[in-house]
C-alpha cells in the first residue's frame, strides 16, 4: 500500500474533527481513543519534516517515508479549529486537535519567515488561509455588551485562548510573528482591513415575550438600503 505524503494531512485533519455524529465517514464508529492513536502513529508525538511511518502490521516492511510543509500543517490544525469556532454555538464538541496542541506548536516553530509576513498571495494558497486562520485567532473573541454569552459561545472563547496560550509564547522568540500580534491588538489599519469581516458575529437567542417588550422600549428603527425596517440596538 502506498501512503502519500500530501494525503495524511487530509486524513489526519479528518480524524481530529469534532467528535459527533456529523463526523466524516468513515470515521463515525471509532472512538476518541482509537483517532488519537492513529494520528499519533502517522505524525508521531513531535512535528518533523521528514518521517518515516512504522507499518505496525508488518514488520519486514520498510515502513513510509513522509514529507510534509509545516505550513500545510498548521493551516490545517488551526483551520480545523476554526472552522469548529464558527459553528460553536451549534456544535458544543470541540475538535481532537486541542488534545495534541504541543504537536501544533512543534510544527509552529518550524514555520518560514513569510508565514508572518503582510503579504497576501491568492487565497486558495496555503499562505493565504493559514495567515487567516491566525489573524483570526488573534483578533479579539466573542463579546455582548447586552446579554450573557450562551455555553456554547463562552466555549468559543475558551477554545481560542486554549490555542493563543500555547502559540503567544512564540512570539518572543519569532520577531515577526510577535509584530504580527502587537499591529493586531493596536488595531494597525492593514489588519484592521483584513480582519474587518471576521469581526462581526451573528448570535441568535430566545427570550421570553415579557422581556421582549422590555427590549423593545429600546429598540431603534433605522431604514436599510431595501427600505425595509429592521431592529437594532
Amino acid at each position: 500500500m502506498e501512503i502519500r505524503s500530501d494525503d495524511i494531512p487530509r486524513f489526519a485533519d479528518s480524524l481530529m474533527r469534532q467528535f459527533s455524529s456529523h463526523a466524516p465517514e468513515p470515521h463515525q464508529s471509532q472512538s476518541i481513543e482509537q483517532r488519537l492513536a492513529v494520528v499519533d502513529w502517522l505524525l508521531g508525538d513531535e512535528f518533523t519534516p521528514q518521517r518515516r511511518v512504522e507499518n505496525v502490521l508488518d514488520p519486514n516492511h520498510p515502513g513510509w517515508q513522509l514529507s510534509i510543509e509545516p505550513l500545510n500543517m498548521c493551516r490545517d490544525i488551526l483551520g480545523n479549529v476554526v472552522s469548529w469556532m464558527h459553528c460553536a454555538e451549534f456544535n458544543a464538541c470541540p475538535p481532537l486537535w486541542l488534545k495534541r496542541l504541543d504537536y501544533l506548536v512543534s510544527a509552529f516553530k518550524q514555520l518560514p519567515l513569510e508565514a508572518h509576513s503582510r503579504n497576501i498571495p491568492h487565497r486558495m494558497q496555503v499562505e493565504h488561509q493559514f495567515k487567516r486562520y491566525l489573524w483570526s485567532l488573534i483578533d479579539e473573541g466573542l463579546f455582548s455588551d447586552a446579554i450573557t454569552l450562551s455555553p456554547r459561545l463562552q466555549s468559543y472563547n475558551q477554545v481560542r485562548e486554549q490555542v493563543l496560550n500555547c502559540l503567544l509564547p512564540l512570539a518572543e522568540h519569532i520577531p515577526a510573528f510577535k509584530q504580527v500580534c502587537l499591529d493586531i491588538k493596536h488595531q494597525d489599519s492593514f489588519f484592521v482591513e483584513k480582519l474587518r469581516s471576521s469581526r462581526y458575529q451573528k448570535m441568535r437567542f430566545k427570550i421570553s415575550p415579557e422581556l421582549f417588550k422590555q427590549w423593545q422600549q429600546h429598540f431603534v428603527h433605522e431604514k436599510l438600503d431595501s427600505g425595509e425596517e429592521a431592529p437594532s440596538w
